[in-house]
């Protein structure tokens, strides 16, 4: 989702009591450079932020803003690899997109900047078919139920429903429900919170996780209650640096489904009940560094301390996608593949070109 860069300026549009057309990216096929959520917005003065391609198919879907201000009906326009413009953009491989233009919303652009200025992770769902009169209206909502609604209840709520259906690591697609009125087609997009990454254990792997998540917009913690590991010195670019035992510290640090916990240290006294802890939370990822002889040691204590076998699964170990490395630096780098590609719902898997000729 793509409020987030546009969000300052709509406000100074809206405070400064212009118009405001927005155009959304409600969905792809195949090939295409910007993702479902995308958005671009405009005046009628002619201002505009944003994207909704890389720069072919804006002129048109401006024109069709030009439109929608005058008219206030929205609009549904879809753009193929004929469309010559798109070959210069990444269209050319038979991708299709298909861009919403409506008038902004202004209560709805309210609740989206509350949840966005509380990190509050949402998900925004626009209907994009099976109704011309309600094409555009939206719904908002997070983990604890709905934020705001342009729809009526039995439809919201059979939206909700459907909605809870897909897994979390899908961040953006389509989603079809069936009503009185027929079926009706939603595009969504998920603005997920800040991510944050939690490393048990000041290792010299830790070190540079730590640093790899900066730049990727990770929140930073360190728990270590080896005073000696765990310093300021070391680890000087760490948002949180605690010592104390993954018991107490994790009385203090929040595992929420956006949170990757690394545990590190080779020390059972640490590592098991870290694990234990960290698989009964939301987290979307449990690490734990070792060999496979390791390995088997932490999962019979963690099974004889009555971690179920379905918590024992969560846990990725030797942590770090198979990348072949062995210094503190590539075995870093091959856990970040790692984290990102669960995150993403991926496998983590390499491609060939021959595969798609």
């Amino acid at each position: 989702m793509t409020l987030k860069p546009i969000a300052d300026t709509l406000d100074a549009w809206l405070a400064a009591g212009a118009a405001i057309a927005i155009a959304t990216v409600t969905r792809t096929w195949g090939s295409s450079p910007r993702p479902v959520g995308a958005m671009m917005a405009f005046t009628a003065q002619g201002d505009m932020v944003g994207s909704v391609s890389g720069g072919c198919v804006e002129g048109a879907v401006a024109r069709a803003a030009a439109e929608v201000l005058e008219t206030g009906k929205a609009r549904l326009l879809s753009f193929t690899a004929s469309y010559q413009a798109a070959w210069d953009v990444g269209l050319s491989c038979g991708g299709e997109i298909e861009v919403l233009v409506q008038m902004l919303d202004e209560e709805r652009h309210r609740a989206e900047r509350q949840a966005l200025d509380d990190d509050r992770g949402y998900a925004r769902l626009t209907l994009a078919a099976g109704s011309e009169e309600l094409l555009g209206k939206a719904v908002l909502m997070d983990a604890e139920g709905l934020l705001y609604s342009a729809l009526d209840g039995e439809t919201t709520r059979a939206l909700q429903a459907a909605f809870a259906e897909i897994p979390f690591s899908e961040t953006s697609g389509f989603v079809e429900v069936a009503v009185q009125g027929g079926l009706l087609g939603f595009s969504f997009s998920r603005e997920r919170t800040r991510p944050q990454l939690v490393c048990v254990g000041g290792t010299h792997v830790a070190v540079f996780l730590t640093q790899i998540a900066y730049p990727l917009g990770y929140a930073t913690t360190l728990i270590d209650p080896r005073g000696l590991f765990a310093t300021e010195s070391r680890f000087p670019h760490v948002d949180t640096l605690l010592h104390a035992w993954p018991q107490e510290a994790f009385k203090e640090v929040a595992l929420t489904r956006e949170t990757a916990v690394c545990v590190l240290t080779h020390d059972p006294k640490i590592d098991v009940p870290a694990l234990e802890l960290a698989v009964a939370s939301p987290a979307f990822y449990v690490g734990s560094l070792g060999r496979p002889t390791t390995q088997r040691q932490r999962h019979r204590a963690l099974a004889e301390r009555g971690v179920p076998p379905a918590s024992l699964a969560r846990i990725f170990g030797p942590i770090g996608l198979d990348l072949g490395g062995r210094s503190p630096e590539e075995i870093a780098l091959a856990v970040f593949a790692e984290i990102t590609a669960v995150r993403y719902g991926r496998d983590g898997a390499s491609r060939r070109m021959g595969e798609f000729a």
